[in-house]
């Protein structure tokens, strides 16, 4: 399989996808003596991929969300057919197997095997460097939890963990549990801090060690891009994070339609929030917008028409609704734990403020984390869903097959994708 073995210097990401195709298809084609280093094989590998994602979608809304299997079985077919990642799934990218390893990781996380975890967390570092992020989110919860299970032997109400004032008290609590001497401290029905630091030990050392290692390769490798590290040198880049959300708003637009009574009076109630919120984004807007020469060159992918045809000359008049969607979507998540709401909106923005290049394949964790811990959705509303992605992928799949151009580089008629 010489052809497996070759490797392109611009290319930017781990050797992770290329390493899962030669160890998958070099002992499969011993064993059927054929050549499988094909292109066909490679894309088949990502659909099989695509497979195993519907199936992780169904364990981990089962264990989010045990009462509602039958339409948890929905959800996951719906979102095995999520746009961008379907799209991606029929080619030869690192996408449907870094989402793979990061399903797999936050599965085994959601069922508190942390080894496992950790070290499918790291095999996802292999492609595509970002996947640390949401390494970092589950060993910060996994963290978080443990403390909260000692601080708190019974468990606060849910008003307070999922609001800014658990914090206040957390600290309060921790700094009494370490420090402190008293009575209540020392009572045999309080857990020795000796067996609550090795719990913390064992729970972390995976995701410790996972960030240790990626520290030693930004250090070595003179930060996080490999190959080409002058096509994607890192900026301040504040509107992607406002395009994510419009991105991601879009996509669950029946969560955000079937909910949009009570996020108009969620809203009201932060108002001051929503007016300083929107003169950031104008600011942002007017004056930190990048454009990255990929995405003006490129006219392959759908985000040069949606930046040429919206973006570009309507930003500013879109900066009410791009605030409007991220007050949306904290709605639709505020039912979470407070610590979860910080690194998920943390993983969120570093996933793609540092990004000059506007990409939908940067939005697609960001968007299954999101997804996966949604409660607030009805038959209606997943069926909707379902039906949306549908007909979206449908869209897409009549435009790749009837669009086709030339390019006068290139020998192949090329065609649209995400």
């Amino acid at each position: 399989m010489t052809p497996c073995c070759q490797w392109d210097p611009k290319i930017t990401t781990p050797p992770g996808l290329y390493l899962i195709a030669v160890g998958v298809l070099n002992p499969l084609g011993w064993i059927l003596d054929k050549n499988l280093c094909t292109l066909h094989s490679f894309r088949l590998l990502n659909v099989f991929a695509l497979v195993i994602h519907v199936y992780l979608f169904k364990v981990i809304l089962d264990i989010q969300i045990p009462q509602a299997k039958s339409r948890n079985a929905i959800s996951a077919f719906s979102l095995g057919l999520f746009p961008i990642q379907f799209t991606f799934s029929f080619f030869f990218y690192s996408d449907a197997f870094s989402t793979l390893l990061i399903l797999l990781s936050f599965t085994f996380y959601l069922k508190n095997w942390h080894i496992p975890a950790a070290v499918f967390g790291g095999c996802s570092v292999f492609l595509r460097q970002t996947n640390i992020l949401w390494i970092f989110l589950m060993g910060f919860n996994t963290l978080a939890n443990n403390l909260l299970k000692v601080l708190y032997p019974k468990p606060p109400s849910k008003d307070i963990i999922c609001s800014a004032s658990i914090l206040k008290d957390f600290m309060r609590r921790l700094w009494m549990r370490m420090w402190v001497s008293s009575k209540k401290t020392t009572q045999k029905k309080s857990t020795p801090l000796s067996h609550v630091l090795l719990k913390i030990f064992l729970d972390l050392c995976g995701y410790v060690l996972i960030g240790i290692s990626f520290l030693i390769f930004l250090y070595y490798n003179g930060g996080i891009v490999l190959g080409d590290k002058s096509a994607h040198a890192p900026v301040l880049h504040i509107p992607q994070w406002l395009y994510q959300t419009f991105i991601i708003a879009f996509f669950l637009t029946p969560f955000v339609i079937t909910n949009f009574k009570s996020i108009l009076m969620y809203m009201k109630e932060r108002l001051h929030f929503f007016i300083a919120l929107l003169i950031l984004a104008v600011l942002a807007l007017k004056f930190n917008s990048h454009v990255h020469p990929y995405l003006l060159a490129d006219n392959r992918h759908l985000s040069f028409y949606l930046w040429r045809r919206i973006f570009e000359p309507w930003n500013i008049f879109l900066a009410p609704l791009y605030v409007f969607f991220v007050f949306a979507l904290h709605f639709l998540i505020c039912h979470e734990s407070f610590f979860f709401q910080i690194t998920f909106y943390a993983c969120s923005i570093l996933t793609v403020v540092p990004q000059k290049l506007f990409e939908f394949r940067y939005f697609v964790l960001p968007f299954y984390f999101l997804r996966l811990h949604l409660r607030r959705g009805s038959w209606i509303t997943v069926l909707l869903e379902l039906l949306g992605f549908l007909v979206v992928d449908m869209l897409w799949l009549f435009l790749y097959v009837t669009k086709s151009f030339d390019w006068a580089d290139e020998t192949y008629p090329q065609r649209i994708i995400w």
